[in-house]
């Protein structure tokens, strides 16, 4: 992670790979089979093992949830700006990041412009790729986390070719104070 402050005046631009979290109680057999240990943290193997332990955890109750550390911090960053009042905020946060055509794309650019925050998101170079996850089986209290990072490995070639998300990049970029790249 990289932090770069500019001035003493806060305003925050995050870049990083969006996620959406699936959490769920499950038992062990879960996760023999998908070929994981307990309180292990990684990449999915392949996308159909991703997909069968989304389907799982969502079959044990859990339910998508906007996550991820440059998610979590533009989010608490935002609410401890704007305090609570809920008001404007004078110290603007903006998320950079990749999302699909999907319901976690949908959750999280919803969930983002109902708090106040500003993204900005080119369309990812494949738009048949999901937005990013992140599978969180927990066994008798222990977490073992199944990453798989979607559209944000298919950030266009030519980014600029987004005038939109560009613009809306460089501006938010050279505006801001203080920038968390993770």
């Amino acid at each position: 992670s990289v932090l770069y402050w500019h001035s003493p005046m806060v305003s925050l631009y995050v870049q990083c790979n969006p996620f959406c979290d699936v959490v769920a109680d499950v038992d062990m057999s879960v996760l023999a089979a998908h070929g994981l240990a307990l309180s292990s943290a990684g990449f999915a193997p392949s996308a159909e093992v991703s997909e069968s332990l989304f389907r799982a955890l969502k079959a044990a109750g859990g339910e998508l949830a906007v996550g991820g550390a440059g998610l979590g911090t533009a989010r608490v960053a935002n609410w401890l700006l704007r305090g609570s009042t809920g008001s404007e905020s004078r110290f603007p946060v903006a998320y950079y990041g990749v999302v699909g055509d999907d319901e976690a794309g949908e959750l999280v650019r919803s969930t983002l412009h109902s708090e106040g925050i500003a993204f900005v998101a080119p369309s990812p170079a494949d738009a048949e790729v999901p937005t990013g996850r992140c599978a969180v089986p927990i066994v008798n209290g222990e977490r073992t986390t199944v990453a798989c990072p979607g559209a944000w490995q298919h950030v266009p070639d030519d980014p600029a070719g987004d005038r939109d998300a560009a613009s809306g990049a460089v501006g938010a970029r050279s505006a801001a104070s203080v920038l968390y790249v993770p």
